[in-house]
């Protein structure tokens, strides 16, 4: 957003991010509360549902495959991924997608249900 000079949607001004993330701590610290392995399922679920929702933004977004990643910290990333793997935007968001499906598939394991992983 910031290389594209688009301006923060309101729902990203202070306090309304850490108003979101407390409330979600909330419901899934209750939910670990009542039942770790349906929280762990809950996860699961949601991760999912991030992992596709990724998906179709960059399928929405072909052009992203012609915007060179020109962000410091995205390129420190390098380190973690294969050099060269984040070259374009449409390479970053599909790889917070697989981490979504990496994260969905922990949470498969942990909850007992392995054979649910992809």
């Amino acid at each position: 957003m910031k290389s594209d000079g688009a301006a923060d949607a309101w729902y990203l001004t202070p306090p309304i991010p850490a108003l979101m993330m407390a409330s979600y701590r909330l419901f899934a610290g209750l939910m670990a509360t009542l039942s770790m392995r349906r929280a762990f399922i809950f996860n699961a679920e949601f991760e999912d549902h991030a992992e596709h929702t990724y998906a179709q933004l960059v399928a929405d977004h072909p052009e992203w495959d012609d915007q060179p990643v020109e962000d410091d910290v995205i390129r420190a990333l390098g380190g973690i991924v294969a050099p060269g793997e984040l070259s374009t935007w449409g390479d970053v968001f599909r790889r917070i997608a697989l981490d979504e499906r990496e994260h969905m598939n922990h949470s498969f394991v942990f909850c007992g249900k392995p054979g649910e992983a992809v």
